[in-house]
């Protein structure tokens, strides 16, 4: 799923989340430890080494996971242009990393162990990803409105 412009659709049956202004990524862990990889499929784990705690908390459990890397200005508010400082350096420095922390907003599980998920209804699929138990400091399910028109969720983003 790509988030594109234009109004949301209307009816029941919609789940709507907010774009969070970061960088695409999907991570794939496995026995032999994590890979991250942009939209572009260009793998940028060395860019990100806050993020290995995913494959840390999943304790040798295999995924593949969706999710979007932001970081936050003073305020808390999403900063893509804040994030620019640490995209494309392939190994950041401590003050880097401290200066520009990232957290990753997890929004999918394509698969879990040997199962692809990707046919599972979007309620199951954000079940599995919550029973992960992977929300700490850097990893947050944002998320989903499933009981309020996508207009309204749009006028609150």
């Amino acid at each position: 799923m790509l988030a594109t412009a234009g109004r949301p659709p209307a009816g029941s049956g919609w789940a709507f989340e907010f774009k969070w202004d970061g960088v695409r990524a999907i991570l794939d862990v496995t026995d032999a430890g994590l890979t991250v990889v942009s939209r572009n499929g260009n793998d940028v784990t060395a860019s990100y080494p806050e993020l290995a705690v995913v494959g840390e908390r999943l304790a040798g459990r295999r995924a593949v996971l969706d999710g979007e890397i932001v970081t936050h200005d003073p305020a808390g508010r999403p900063s893509f242009s804040l994030l620019q400082q640490r995209m494309h350096v392939r190994t950041p420095s401590a003050g880097l990393l401290a200066r520009v922390p990232v957290q990753l907003y997890l929004f999918d599980v394509l698969a879990v162990e040997d199962r692809i998920v990707t046919d599972e209804r979007y309620e199951r699929r954000r079940d599995l990803l919550e029973d992960l138990g992977l929300e700490d400091a850097v990893v947050k399910i944002p998320p989903a409105f499933t009981d309020m028109p996508g207009v309204d969720v749009l006028d609150a983003a």
